[in-house]
């Protein structure tokens, strides 16, 4: 390790490795005007070429919108600064405060391709309505085999033409995980090949991880030859920068005596460190995400149909 400064916050731990951030003017890395850093020993090409050994980023007043954490041997944990990432060699993408687009832009721009087993891409994506249940259970088991946790959570949301009208719309507009400690971007559009983040609060106060995903497949099964069973399903596959590998599906879904279902489906397995450390909490995280996301779902498909309600009444008694 380069030898460290007193004044270096490094020297007070020499296992403490942080990868250095890249500038935030035109001036040369070098220069001290452009990076707001405690004093070190700098290597040639510090903040061109991640990773790279130095000081701890600090900004006098801004100190709590740029420190970089634990970038061991080339990054473990990143948090983004003020207006961009700050990346090493992968890891999780973390941020202070609420994320803002240009922190999802910056996440999505840094992280790589699917981070999961090719032969799962579109595992979760129901074959056929009438063939849904055994297309599962074939999945799932192909899953496990691979050592990924399956996760499955149903819920009934109503009845009816409607319901699923209003269900499949809170779909497309991220309804479904507009959940206050979890939420995407709700002009994101539903198409495959999207990429997009979900920002999520989870333990420490302020800390929000940007989680990394592309739409793998869009599904749209409308009735047949006058029947009434349809579905809208769409899923999503982890990218590098993802704490977890594997895929999850949203679908909603008219059976045959016409009743509404919303269901999620994932399946995973730690693509981190820290999944890996604490992978029993996550799995009951996932579970709680699910529940959460079809109550979200539930709320607004209930708020959608009271105002279509309304809107029909008001103009009758008007007219009266």
């Amino acid at each position: 390790m380069s030898s460290f400064t007193s004044a270096s916050v490094c020297s007070l731990w020499p296992p403490l490795q942080l990868a250095c951030p890249p500038t935030t003017s035109g001036l040369p890395p070098s220069s001290p005007a452009s990076l707001n850093i405690h004093p070190c020993s700098r290597r040639a090409g510090c903040g061109q070429q991640p990773p790279v050994l130095c000081g701890v980023w600090i900004r006098p007043i801004q100190f709590f919108q740029g420190l970089v954490l634990l970038g061991q041997g080339g990054g473990i944990i990143y948090i983004i600064g003020a207006a961009r990432i700050h990346m090493a060699w992968g890891g999780l993408f973390l941020t202070l405060g609420r994320p803002t687009q240009e922190h999802h832009k910056s996440c999505l721009a840094a992280a790589g391709g699917f981070n999961y087993d090719a032969a799962l891409h579109g595992a979760t994506r129901p074959k056929s309505e009438a063939a849904a249940a055994d297309d599962a259970e074939t999945s799932d088991k192909a899953a496990m085999e691979r050592g990924y946790f399956v996760n499955r959570s149903r819920v009934l949301i109503g009845s009816g033409a409607d319901t699923f009208h209003h269900a499949k719309s809170a779909l497309l507009s991220w309804r479904h995980l507009a959940l206050g400690w979890a939420n995407v971007e709700p002009d994101t559009p539903v198409k495959v090949g999207t990429r997009f983040c979900i920002s999520y609060k989870e333990l420490i106060p302020w800390v929000w991880v940007l989680l990394p995903l592309q739409i793998a497949y869009v599904s749209d099964a409308r009735p047949k030859d006058g029947g009434k069973q349809a579905m809208f399903a769409f899923g999503s596959g982890t990218l590098q920068g993802h704490m977890l590998a594997g895929e999850e599906r949203f679908s909603v879904q008219v059976d045959e005596e016409d009743r509404v279902w919303y269901e999620v489906a994932s399946l995973s397995k730690p693509a981190h460190i820290l999944a890996s450390l604490c992978y029993p909490y996550v799995q009951l995280r996932q579970k709680h995400f699910a529940r959460q996301s079809g109550q979200a779902l539930l709320n607004h498909v209930h708020v959608a149909a009271s105002c279509s309600s309304n809107a029909q009444t008001i103009p009758i008694a008007q007219n009266n």
